[in-house]
């Protein structure tokens, strides 16, 4: 496996470095690759391969061919480079004993040495990032909020994975954008709780299509209405409780919606974290009252 110190916390791994660390059968490839080119290359002057090295050089190309299946590598050039050495190996193979066929020392390590060209300038555009600990608890989550959210909010889930996954590789904007995203999919169904209505140009319309400020005030007006007509503590705790999760939403949407939607400023590590503990408390607080 990787070794954590060999990597920073956050940069981009060519699939070359991933092979020589964590693909020892990989790295076997290109290490004999690069043993058969020294060996040929210090044969002088130049002679016929033998039929022994024939026999040492054959499971090698093939292997590179492997590498290109399982790799998905569709380089035609590369790809043709391979077929073309690897039927000059296995025809001079075969018929070393009757001298048909006459490939050299120099010859051979030069093909050698374009397969090692080839395989290390596919293998390096090929990337992936690290994301070292503690950044790691939040990538690819998807109940980052806790499997009552999860349930509850399956139209939020894509942007609560999305969220944990942008802060793993510190993208902080783009997470509190993600954040926004959650929290609007709450306000809305907080206000279907509440029955809540909204209005554009005189005309009712769905609650989808009403902006923060529309729907944060149905909700509050509702929940005024409700409170006049409830007797029962019990009721008017629970509506104190909405009240406070829309007083939530307004927050949110002065604080944060409006700055990340009007490009007014960047987020930074600890400001993205506060967002999310913010978030995930709201989501939460309407998972187990919803």
């Amino acid at each position: 496996m990787l070794e954590p110190q060999y990597f920073s916390s956050l940069q981009l791994v060519s699939y070359a470095d991933m092979i020589l660390h964590d693909c020892p059968a990989f790295y076997d490839v290109c290490y004999l690759l690069s043993e058969r080119v020294s060996l040929l290359s210090q044969v002088k002057p130049p002679r016929e391969v033998s039929a022994a090295e024939l026999e040492q050089v054959l499971p090698i190309v093939k292997s590179v061919k492997s590498l290109i299946v399982s790799l998905g590598i569709s380089d035609p050039t590369f790809k043709a480079d391979v077929h073309n050495i690897l039927c000059d190996v296995e025809v001079a193979a075969d018929e070393h004993e009757s001298y048909l066929v006459h490939l050299t020392t120099d010859r051979l390590a030069y093909d050698l040495e374009r397969l090692q060209r080839g395989i290390r300038l596919e293998l390096q555009r090929r990337y992936f990032v690290y994301v070292a600990p503690p950044n790691d608890q939040f990538l690819e989550k998807k109940a980052l909020f806790g499997p009552a959210v999860y349930e509850k909010f399956p139209s939020a889930r894509a942007d609560i994975k999305d969220a944990g996954n942008a802060l793993a590789v510190e993208l902080y904007t783009a997470c509190v954008f993600h954040l926004m995203r959650v929290s609007e999919h709450g306000l809305r169904a907080l206000a279907r709780k509440l029955r809540a209505t909204i209005t554009h140009k005189g005309k009712q319309c769905p609650i989808e299509f009403g902006d923060w400020d529309k729907v944060i005030t149905a909700v509050k007006g509702k929940v005024a209405t409700a409170r006049q007509l409830s007797p029962g503590p019990k009721r008017q705790a629970k509506l104190e409780a909405y009240s406070n999760a829309a007083d939530h939403c307004e927050y949110m949407k002065d604080i944060w919606r409006n700055n990340t939607s009007h490009t007014r400023k960047p987020y930074n590590e600890a400001e993205t974290i506060g967002v999310l503990e913010r978030v995930r408390d709201f989501m939460q607080f309407l998972g187990k009252s919803l």
